[in-house]
């Protein structure tokens, strides 16, 4: 499990880690995982289970989510509720008739017991790519099948309906329908609002109890600013599949591969807040600032922490092509040159970690108290590879070397493995 195929998504929720593995292998080490699901034990790397996902779909979208009891994972015919310890599929909820363009899942989100659902028509389908390439070597970058995302009515994750869901009863609570198709990387959820972005269309907001629109803007100095869709696809800007929305609070911010300009927008009503000229920017929200890690080749100012004013604050190291920057309570990671690096938040220092660099599509996750490096594609130099963690130190002297062993191997009961505090010492 050193290799991995792309794209790839991860999730990971009460010491259980969720890897899901796409359709291209481009050398024959990655095959073997090719449109596969693994679950993993957080504490000790144990494999748990696996399982085949359904072929013929782009995996790179918001529709995996994890639980301590239930991992939803979302296909183009319904989304599983899955025995995270097992792996076996204990329901599916399926789009009712007639309620949407089609029954494929576009996007999702769960709050306060609630599923939230993008819904919509059949998408370009991908094929499932083996190689005979041997050897640690890179990929070739290109504009892939269905990555020019040429049209709305069958591009990766565009729909036009929005439902709520009971999981407990997959009772469909409400749906609301746009008669634009809404780009499901431009769909986030916050404070009981979901916000979404229908290309050079409009922008818009609903409210997630009842399904009725609060706001639309389709003002030209906002859908100016924004832009039209880049097309990405390479290794400085990165995946085309990638989201480019967050929100925190009373902003909206568009970021990412496909973005020329990076721009904040108000959750009020949709108008443009402040803008800055370098769109293709990781972005990680914190109380204390909008942390943002620049491109390769870009300006070097890119690489910054704004106030929530807009005002420069600090600047950030330049990331290391296209890799996705992840945040935990006290420090933004991303990759740089020869790894990756850990800006901490108190005084904005920057720690080098090596030889670790991160998943493009991932980055480092983050979760009960640990750190996570998953599997890639890519034969970068100076790397580990696998599936990689680290726990906090316990801010004692180093310990010495022993012939015990250091690899402690688990049943696969994750519930028997005590998990390490959160606040224990530095990383």
């Amino acid at each position: 499990r050193r290799y991995a195929p792309c794209p790839q998504v991860a999730v990971a929720s009460a010491g259980r880690v969720f890897m899901a593995f796409g359709h291209v292998a481009w050398h024959q080490r990655e095959e073997p995982w090719l449109d596969t699901l693994v679950a993993v034990n957080g504490f000790n790397g144990t494999i748990l289970w696996r399982r085949a996902l359904t072929s013929g779909i782009m995996v790179d979208r918001s529709t995996m989510i994890a639980t301590p009891t239930t991992l939803y994972l979302a296909d183009d015919k319904s989304c599983k509720l899955i025995d995270p310890a097992t792996g076996k599929v204990r329901g599916e909820i399926v789009v009712p008739d007639g309620l949407a363009d089609g029954p494929v899942w576009k996007w999702m989100a769960l709050q306060d017991g609630v599923l939230y659902a993008l819904v919509g028509g059949p998408e370009v389908s991908v094929e499932t790519i083996t190689s005979n390439v041997r050897g640690v070597g890179h990929w070739p970058w290109g504009m892939w099948k269905g990555h020019e995302y040429a049209d709305p009515r069958t591009n990766f994750g565009f729909g036009r309906t929005f439902l709520a869901i009971d999981p407990a009863t997959q009772e469909v609570l409400w749906s609301h329908r746009e008669p634009e198709y809404i780009d499901s990387r431009g769909v986030c959820m916050d404070q009981g609002r979901i916000y979404f972005y229908c290309p050079e269309q409009l922008l818009g907001c609903l409210d997630a109890k009842q399904g009725e629109v609060v706001w639309k803007n389709s003002d030209d100095s906002l859908l100016q600013a924004i832009g039209p869709n880049g097309r990405a696809q390479h290794y400085v800007t990165g995946y085309a599949t990638t989201s480019f929305i967050k929100c925190k609070d009373k902003q909206l911010y568009f970021a990412g591969p496909q973005r020329a300009r990076f721009v904040v927008a108000s959750t009020e009503d949709g108008r443009v807040l402040w803008q800055k000229r370098q769109g293709n920017v990781q972005v990680v929200l914190r109380d204390d600032g909008v942390y943002c890690a620049g491109p390769q080749l870009g300006d070097e100012t890119a690489g910054a922490i704004y106030g929530y004013d807009g005002q420069r604050l600090a600047s950030l190291p330049i990331r290391r092509a296209c890799t996705r920057a992840t945040g935990s309570i006290d420090g933004v990671f991303y990759r740089t040159s020869g790894g990756t690096v850990r800006v901490n938040s108190a005084d904005n220092s920057a720690e080098h970690i090596a030889p670790m660099r991160p998943p493009c599509q991932d980055g480092v996750l983050i979760s009960d108290g640990l750190l996570f490096w998953g599997p890639w594609m890519c034969g970068c130099q100076l790397s580990l590879y696998g599936h990689i963690s680290l726990g906090p130190a316990d801010a004692q002297p180093a310990a010495v070397p022993t012939a015990e062993p250091q690899l402690q191997r688990g049943t696969g009961d994750v519930a028997q493995i005590k998990a390490f505090p959160v606040d224990a010492g530095d990383w």
